[in-house]
């Protein structure tokens, strides 16, 4: 008998050119959900995770081959205490797979790259009124650090 992959496992990895059609696809659910408006492009997400100038880190959540997930990550830091950290810019899974532990096994994956890179956070912000999303990010650790703002941080 042979082995067949695993279509329901979450497979983790950094993006790669190839990724930006769905990334674009995704950052555009993402930002509807929210009511904004896409700005970037193709070209300009290529730049933006993979150019000379990149400022942004990406992270895809696959199973079974198919991206159902990315995380996009800054770099952040506290300069008067000497400390670096990445911002958990975007985190997004695709409605068919919410529930189904994407969402952690992408926070996981930028958890161990922040240790990797010699941070000491990880930050992420959610909409004051977004609950689910709140609650979601204390469930696996962060601790508010403005109710206000709903701004969370996690010691890595």
């Amino acid at each position: 008998m042979t082995d067949l992959p695993d279509k329901t496992r979450i497979q983790v990895r950094a993006a790669q050119p190839g990724d930006v059609p769905a990334l674009l696809a995704m950052i555009t659910a993402l930002a509807a959900h929210h009511g904004d408006v896409v700005e970037v492009e193709a070209d300009g997400l290529q730049s933006a995770l993979f150019g000379p100038q990149a400022w942004v880190r990406g992270l895809v959540a696959e199973i079974g081959g198919a991206c159902v997930g990315y995380a996009a990550l800054r770099d952040a830091g506290l300069l008067h205490f000497s400390r670096r950290g990445l911002d958990l810019h975007h985190l997004y899974v695709a409605p068919a797979h919410r529930g189904a532990g994407v969402g952690k096994a992408l926070v996981a994956h930028a958890e161990a790259l922040g240790r990797a890179l010699g941070c000491t956070s990880l930050t992420v912000s959610a909409d004051p009124a977004n609950w689910q999303a709140r609650r979601a990010y204390e469930g696996m650790g962060f601790v508010s650090r403005n109710v206000q703002a709903a701004r969370y941080g996690k010691a890595l």
